[in-house]
């Protein structure tokens, strides 16, 4: 059994787990009980002058600089820290660890052009990043095929705080810096990273006199990579920053000018992305038609087959980048996802769209639901999330519900008459989707959730139950029945977060309740079992063991400030056997 996790509270914000940890901050899964949904709190460890500089520096980046659609996305400040929408992938550096061999190559150089396109829009307005790393780059979706940028707490100030690893040789040798070229560096090594399961191309990065002897160091790039992607990792870790190329060279490459074309031609990361980018590289990249088809030809009869290339010919002037894709793809058809039934389905099939979401919504309110669709719409779902959880290569759809059956004694029975406004793969509800339904107790949801073949995964639902409101957020099984973690609250500010087993709490947990009073510990079938602690609204607490929901043998009472106040037993029954009354005014504060 894991260690009991140890919850926060930031205002409205309770922390569920740790997202990660870095040298003076620590990033926490968060629940907000005013918005009722996840984020992630950055948070740091200890306030001292440098974290807190870092923590304003970000604040700033945030408030100055223009969004991005793979920078993270900033929500609010705090006292303690800064609240940004949650990354649901994790970080580069956790997805790099699971890949021992390199991510696949495709996926690598997709995630380092949405970053490239991230550090344009940086260096255009005259910011360097200052501190890349595989840690500060978030994976955005269920799904991960989105890469965004964060850590911006160095995009002011010099590199005290950085990984050495990642640094450029001229912040040692004080050669004169050129603009941007640090961060074109940085983002080589990455490159490495993530192609090798997390190698480094140059011996002992982590030594401390790495830095020192870096000029002489020679690099040793894996030959499981591309001879393609040697070559740009080779020309963006040149040594003299001044031979290294610029942010705008490394996207005027074709390796990654076919990922952009992905971007703003194929849409593969939806519509409002597609078209932000388009107007970014609109006057930035170059195309060589001429030449093209040849080049790319010659380079990728020495690849196999899914491989990429790249080519590093600048010198192009056509604007004619964005010709059509389909075109392109029937010439070199393994540039792109294998072609399937799928792959040949319109845009419009394949986005979710406005006029498909307000009418998927627009039949909620003609069922008389207005209640529940304002709840939905208020809390946060929207055309935005759906276009940024779904999955690539999957058909749109509005279908009926056809129900499901469950345990009638036990669980309400949910009808058929919803409606589902998702994808499908061949007809089947796979990917990222909402569904309207009611069941036999006249509860009505409305669910946002990932599928995978016909059932429910993972994801929110909205509820109305006797008129009233309750929302989770976290995973269930094929039966729609809390499973797994997540997070459940009610209108009236009741709220839990821990384990759950077909809409019990079962496992580790902490519910919260109106008055301010808590309850953390292991559960059992909804009721309390094992050790816990009871935290009353003064912040007193008491520890001891529960059974059946019982408080049964000793119970150790504690002051606010973690002082012992007396000892309480109780009976097999749950009964006080002895308590001093004037130990017990003083506990609950009565005087």
């Amino acid at each position: 059994m894991r260690a009991a996790f140890e919850y926060k509270l930031f205002g409205e914000y309770i922390t569920i787990d740790i997202l990660g940890q870095g040298s003076r901050s620590t990033t926490y899964l968060v629940w907000s009980t005013a918005k009722l949904k996840r984020y992630a709190l950055k948070v740091q460890k200890e306030i001292t002058e440098q974290s807190s500089y870092d923590l304003k520096e970000e604040e700033f980046f945030f408030q100055t600089m223009k969004k991005h659609p793979y920078f993270m996305r900033y929500v609010e400040s705090i006292q303690d820290g800064m609240v940004f929408e949650l990354e649901v992938g994790g970080s580069l550096a956790s997805l790099i660890r699971k890949f021992p061999t390199g991510i696949p190559e495709q996926l690598a150089m997709t995630y380092f052009t949405h970053i490239c396109l991230a550090l344009e829009h940086m260096h255009s307005n005259h910011t360097m990043h200052n501190d890349l790393k595989s840690s500060s780059i978030l994976i955005s979706d269920e799904n991960k095929t989105i890469a965004k940028i964060g850590g911006f707490g160095s995009t002011r100030k010099g590199d005290d705080g950085r990984t050495q690893r990642y640094f450029a040789p001229e912040k040692f040798t004080q050669q004169k810096e050129h603009f941007g070229k640090a961060d074109v560096w940085s983002m080589g090594i990455i490159l490495h990273e993530m192609l090798t399961g997390g190698q480094h191309p140059f011996t002992e990065p982590d030594h401390q006199g790495y830095l020192q002897g870096l000029g002489n160091n020679q690099m040793l790039l894996n030959p499981s990579i591309s001879q393609a992607c040697q070559k740009l990792i080779r020309y963006m870790l040149e040594k003299d920053p001044s031979k290294r190329p610029s942010i705008p060279q490394i996207l005027n490459t074709q390796l990654v000018k076919y990922k952009i074309i992905a971007i703003t031609e194929e849409l593969t990361n939806g519509l409002d992305v597609g078209e932000a980018i388009r107007v970014q590289v609109e006057d930035l990249l170059t195309f060589d038609d001429e030449d093209f088809e040849k080049q790319i030809v010659e380079e990728v009869k020495e690849m196999p087959v899914g491989s990429t290339f790249v080519s590093t010919d600048f010198a192009s002037q056509s604007s004619d980048i964005f010709r059509s894709t389909t075109e392109l793809q029937l010439q070199i058809p393994f540039l792109y996802h294998p072609i399937s039934q799928q792959s040949f389905l319109t845009v419009d099939q394949q986005q979710f769209t406005q006029s498909g979401f307000d009418q998927f919504f627009s039949q909620i309110r003609e069922k008389g639901l207005d209640k529940l669709a304002d709840a939905a719409l208020k809390h946060g779902i929207s055309l935005d999330t759906c276009i940024q959880q779904g999955k690539p290569n999957r058909e749109v759809q509005e279908l009926p519900f056809e129900g499901k059956e469950r345990d009638g004694q036990r669980f309400p029975i949910i009808f058929s008459g919803g409606i589902y406004y998702g994808q499908c793969l061949d007809g089947v509800r796979d990917g990222f989707g909402l569904l309207q339904c009611t069941d036999s107790n006249g509860a009505q949801y409305l669910t946002e959730c990932i599928w995978k073949m016909g059932k429910p995964t993972n994801g929110r639902v909205i509820a109305l139950i006797h008129n009233k409101l309750t929302q989770y957020e976290g995973s269930f099984n094929d039966s729609f029945l809390m499973a797994g973690t997540g997070c459940w609250s009610h209108k009236c500010g009741t709220t839990y977060i821990g384990e759950w087993k077909d809409n019990q709490r079962n496992g580790q947990g902490k519910s919260i309740f109106p008055n301010g009073e808590s309850y953390e510990g292991y559960w059992k079938d909804d009721k309390r079992q094992g050790l816990g602690k009871q935290t009353f609204e003064n912040g007193n607490y008491q520890l001891g063991q529960w059974v059946n929901g019982k408080a049964v043998g000793v119970h150790k009472l504690y002051s606010a400030e973690d002082k012992l106040l007396e000892q309480q037993t109780f009976d097999k029954d749950g009964k006080l056997v002895k308590e001093k009354e004037e130990m017990k005014k003083r506990f609950f504060g009565l005087f």
